[in-house]
């Protein structure tokens, strides 16, 4: 059992606590409401989150007993349990226009639920109290509500699922470090992909359509000082900025110095550097760092690459002896430069160039976790070469070759 408090706002703007409500016989009566883990009552279960519904006179709450319920504001009744998880059900909430609601557990599930018949007997209040009396529930869900899929993949425990307010998807996280996007339609339900790179659980996510994620949100270091307070590195966007779209086209960082560079191509080709203080600009075509706090500028108008320090300052500058339009990462202290049907490597301090290979116009590098093998990735053909620029194989894709990745044992995956 656990307990959610009621809160009447008044004229004036504050709210006032009505009192705690013990789940089971709840008497809620409110425009806001809360749950929590405050143990009011021996032996009390928590409740992990509740949302109101957006057209009924409803309240789903999630809870540690296992049960998703669905409760009458108005009439202070309890008119649904659903049941069909075997571990704590983290979050439940409604979809923004169909009848159905998602469950995550710690079971390492989703849960999808057709409340369409509740919805259907949807009566009086006082009819609540009558279907509560009468309510038989089974494994899954009661006679008013009955899953409709379950969703699995998650290797750790589910805390959090969201539906996307406009499309059909489902978005939860769960404590093995992964972000997991699924589709559905009235029949059944796939996995669209699977988001990782966090470093630790995931704590929340955030749904954003109509303009890209990377226009609202600032990028932020991922180290926590003393105070577990993030910080701002260097924001994406600026209010009020005419450059609102402009997409960053390549981002470089360094863990050791904190400090992230974003190029774009604002101003015909310029770059930001952010490194917990102000930020500093310049122009270039592209920027990538070489070493903890030195970073290379690509010079389009002479074919140069000056190497800056962190405070932004000129360091040397080289100039390239093949006409280049990008530069990459190649390893501590050297770059991969494209050219219209040629990537190089380029030590800029030596001003020399090791190696060279053939290829067609490049538009994405990855390397493998060692540093051993590359993956040149152009509109169709895919190139594997090492470290040295020694051609290991070609693949030709009829369709667009978007991205890819290396895993632990040496295979490219795209």
């Amino acid at each position: 059992m656990g307990w959610i408090t009621a809160w009447e706002p008044s004229s004036t703007g504050s709210t006032s606590m009505m009192g705690p409500l013990e789940v089971f016989t709840s008497t809620i009566l409110s425009l806001s409401v809360s749950g929590g883990d405050d143990y009011k009552i021996k032996d009390t279960l928590i409740i992990r989150t509740v949302q109101f519904h957006h057209e009924n006179l409803w309240i789903v709450s999630a809870s540690d007993d296992q049960t998703i319920r669905i409760w009458n504001w108005q009439s202070r009744t309890c008119i649904s349990v659903l049941t069909g998880h075997n571990h704590y059900v983290m979050c439940a909430s409604f979809h923004p226009k169909e009848d159905i609601v998602v469950s995550a557990s710690l079971d390492q599930t989703v849960h999808v639920w057709d409340i369409g018949s509740l919805k259907k007997k949807a009566g009086p209040p006082s009819d609540d109290i009558l279907r509560f009396s009468q309510m038989n529930t089974n494994l899954f869900g009661g006679v008013d509500a009955v899953v409709k899929y379950v969703l699995e993949g998650h290797y750790r425990g589910v805390n959090w699922a969201s539906f996307h307010p406009t499309l059909p998807f489902i978005v939860f996280r769960a404590d093995d470090r992964q972000v997991k996007l699924w589709r559905m339609n009235d029949t059944k339900a796939w996995e669209v992909d699977t988001l990782r790179g966090h470093m630790n659980n995931v704590s929340c996510f955030m749904l954003c359509y109509g303009i890209p994620v990377f226009a609202l949100l600032p990028i932020v270091n991922t180290e926590r000082d003393a105070t577990q307070r993030e910080t701002q590195v260097l924001p994406s966007r600026r209010p009020g900025s005419l450059t609102l779209y402009q997409s960053p086209k390549s981002l470089s960082y360094t863990p050791s110095e904190n400090a992230v560079l974003l190029c774009s191509d604002v101003e015909g080709g310029s770059y930001e550097l952010g490194d917990m203080q102000e930020p500093k600009k310049g122009l270039g075509g592209s920027t990538v760092f070489v070493a903890m706090n030195r970073f290379v500028v690509l010079d389009k108008t002479s074919n140069q690459v000056p190497v800056k320090n962190l405070k932004n300052e000129l360091v040397k500058k080289s100039a390239l002896p093949i006409a280049t339009d990008a530069i990459f990462y190649a390893g501590t202290g050297n770059l991969l430069c494209r050219s219209e049907d040629t990537v190089f490597i380029f030590d800029p301090q030596q001003r020399l160039v090791i190696s060279d290979l053939q290829t067609p116009f490049i538009k994405y590098v990855v390397w493998s976790n060692d540093m051993e093998s590359v993956a040149l990735l152009s509109k169709h053909v895919i190139v594997i070469a090492s470290k040295k620029l020694v051609h290991q194989c070609t693949l030709h894709e009829t369709i667009r070759v978007k991205s890819g990745a290396w895993d632990e044992n040496g295979i490219f995956i795209w």
